[in-house]
């Protein structure tokens, strides 16, 4: 099976940054608290024509978005209808112009506001104005979020008690996967008081990351990248490792006694409509057992667990070693020898690193077309002033992934082209070397869009741009010879080993498939990449199944995005259950 192909690009979806013009010593307040009353009776008045409104399940059952004015109005007065939105009251303390370069670029503040119909629901929000050309302020930003459910803890706070056990047979939610998704998910479960349980086929949890390859870690922060609840990871460093990652999450799982089953594969499960229940085979150390429980949710890593390999012509003619990253420990093996890296996203960076560590002859990276470059400076610089080891992390999460995605995108465009602009030859020496760099300032594009191909710089281009590295770029593999590969340009690379770093086939539906079945499977979406509003495909929103959810994504987004898939399972199970909003518009 090869990688699935993405349909939405970043570059497809609406909605454009105001360009206003105003006197920045203006009364904050006073504009705040108007346009935060507009709210209450919202009208196209209220609104510019190009506009974005990014709910967080709060009003739409989901994770929606919706473009201009008219689409807005529109569906926030059907969901007003609906859900009954009542005391907005603006946070004042909040209100401030914001500045996107040395002019002002609009007015921003927060709110809070409640539902009365179940589920009754206490909520937050943010919005940004501009004036309009006739000097009226309208709102062009708007963003609303669930914080919690009236008369159930807020599921941002510490789970206090151990996990409930199903003591009736049934559990609320079965949890299929134990990384930083799945822990997440289960520790706010666990605070919301549901009777849950995390099952992984690994032996130990963390094995997810402690089976990858020694020098395995993650190109973001520590404070980015953390668990909910507390700081688990180790703050010495900047970068977590692999093994500071195995240690977060078993600390993790055992600071709140998790209710958790490792060496556990899920085989299959059906779905009892009559019951409303999942019927759930697992194996444990080679013993079958069923599972019942109310919600199954797929917290597997997207199809990450299937490695892709590029099916070349000839592979019995090459008589050297091929691997690919799933595979990967280190290069100490392949010390004197000739070393081929096919890829060239993150983790072929690392592979091609480890290689020069251990000594090899030679090292080639093959580079098929151009790839997304971004600096680990630009990206310390746009989200180190929220992430930080002082920061609260559910702060931090609201302002940075509550918004619109595309007003946030554009924001990071402009900042970005700012820094690029500060060192015009950043990477010029890279491509004299030979490799396709693309300075794309969208550098959310390729994570977002497609789970990768895109390499934020963490120092390891140095060995391309002082020799040590060779690049072929600009022709993929098209078969293997007896020395190495031949590429689609006719050109020939000599290698012992040949390593792809190639990723993965990137279908939760096809993994969960062979779990529910065709039948149940050909009813699901897939998950990750983006629908035409913006919304990542899937993500701890209802499927058109029922009961039945897909989590991951990384690490910051799992840890934020658990507590609205917590609090849509918890309304179920307590028989107040969100209805999604459907209508879609053009």
């Amino acid at each position: 099976m090869g990688p699935r192909k993405f349909t939405t690009l970043s570059t497809d979806l609406k909605g454009e940054l105001p360009k206003a013009s105003f006197d920045d010593t203006i009364n904050t307040e006073t504009v705040a608290g108007q346009c935060v009353a507009y709210l209450s009776d919202l009208s196209l008045d209220h609104v510019l024509a190009d506009s974005l409104w990014k709910d967080n399940v709060c009003l739409t059952g989901s994770s929606r978005t919706f473009h201009t004015s008219k689409a807005i109005v529109t569906a926030w007065k059907e969901l007003e209808h609906e859900r009954n939105p009542t005391d907005f009251q603006p946070n004042l303390s909040t209100a401030h112009v914001f500045r996107l370069g040395p002019k002002p670029a609009w007015v921003t503040v927060g709110f809070t506001f409640r539902t009365t119909a179940l589920p009754k629901c206490q909520c937050s929000g943010s919005l940004n104005a501009v004036p309009d050309s006739d000097g009226k302020w309208k709102i062009f930003s708007l963003t609303t979020i669930l914080e919690s459910i009236e008369g159930y803890t807020n599921p941002d706070t510490p789970p206090e008690a151990p996990a409930n056990k199903a003591t009736d047979g049934v559990l609320d939610c079965l949890v299929v996967g134990a990384g930083a998704a799945g822990l997440g998910l289960g520790g706010r479960l666990q605070s919301l008081g549901l009777r849950y349980l995390v099952v992984d086929k690994q032996d130990e949890i963390g094995d997810n990351w402690a089976k990858r390859y020694d020098s395995a870690k993650l190109h973001l922060s520590n404070s980015y990248s953390d668990l909910p609840y507390e700081r688990f990871l180790d703050y010495s460093k900047y970068y977590p490792t692999k093994n500071d990652l195995v240690r977060a999450y078993r600390s993790f799982a055992k600071r709140w006694d998790m209710n958790t089953r490792m060496s556990t594969a899920v085989e299959a499960a059906t779905w009892d409509a009559a019951n409303k229940t999942w019927i759930v085979t697992v194996k444990t150390a080679g013993r079958i057992e069923d599972l019942k429980a109310r919600h199954l949710v797929m917290a597997t890593g997207g199809g990450n667990d299937k490695a892709y390999i590029p099916e070349l012509a000839d592979r019995d003619r090459y008589k050297g070693i091929v691997t690919h990253m799933v595979n990967w420990k280190n290069a100490e093996i392949f010390q004197g020898k000739r070393g081929i890296i096919v890829g060239c996203g993150n983790s072929a960076f690392d592979m091609m690193e480890d290689m020069i560590n251990a000594g090899l002859s030679s090292v080639t990276m093959i580079q098929r077309a151009t790839t997304r470059v971004c600096a680990t400076e630009h990206f310390m610089a746009l989200t180190d002033p929220m992430y930080n080891q002082h920061s609260d992390l559910g702060v931090a999460d609201r302002m940075f992934m509550t918004g619109p995605y595309q007003h946030g995108r554009l924001m990071i465009i402009e900042m970005v082209k700012h820094f690029i602009a500060q060192e015009p030859g950043r990477y010029d020496k890279l491509r004299a070397a030979g490799f396709l760099a693309d300075q794309d300032p969208d550098i959310m594009a390729g994570p977002m869009e497609r789970f990768g191909g895109h390499y934020l710089d963490i120092g390891q281009t140095k060995f391309i741009e002082d020799g040590r590295v060779k690049v072929k770029s600009g022709s993929a593999p098209a078969a293997y010879t007896e020395k190495g590969l031949i590429l689609e340009n006719g050109n020939e690379v000599e290698a012992d080993v040949i390593a792809f770093a190639t990723g993965f086939t990137c279908s939760m539906k096809q993994s969960t498939t062979e779990i529910v079945g065709k039948e149940i499977g050909d009813q699901l979406e897939d998950f990750w990449g983006f629908d035409p509003e913006g919304e990542v495909l899937g993500l701890a929103k209802p499927l058109r199944h029922p009961h039945i959810w897909y989590f991951g994504g990384g690490t910051a987004q799992a840890r934020f995005t658990s507590r609205f898939l917590a609090m849509q399972i918890l309304a179920e199970v307590e028989g107040i259950p969100f209805k999604p909003y459907t209508r879609r518009f053009d």
